[in-house]
């Protein structure tokens, strides 16, 4: 499988790169788990956002409430044991 990356800018404006891990849609919303590879002690960091396309460019949005945390978790659990 191709790797696919995604650019975030933070809030100084320095471009990060990150790891697309897995991407799925629920209800009509599109959700994006991705990585920096970096560790956090043994456990690799991963994040989660939902998301939109504006002018061909994704943007991220906040998940804001618990179901949407819930899922991304089963969904992660899934990626992970190859489902």
């Amino acid at each position: 499988m191709e790797e696919l990356y995604i650019e975030l800018k933070d809030n100084l404006g320095n471009i990060k790169k990150y790891e697309v891990l897995h991407t799925f849609t629920n209800n009509d919303k599109s959700y994006v788990i991705y990585t920096d590879n970096t560790y956090d002690k043994d456990n690799l960091n991963i994040y989660a956002s939902t998301y939109h396309m504006f002018k061909d460019k994704i943007v991220l949005d906040s998940m804001d409430n618990d179901f949407n945390y819930k899922l991304v978790e089963e969904e992660i659990k899934k990626f992970i044991n190859g489902d």
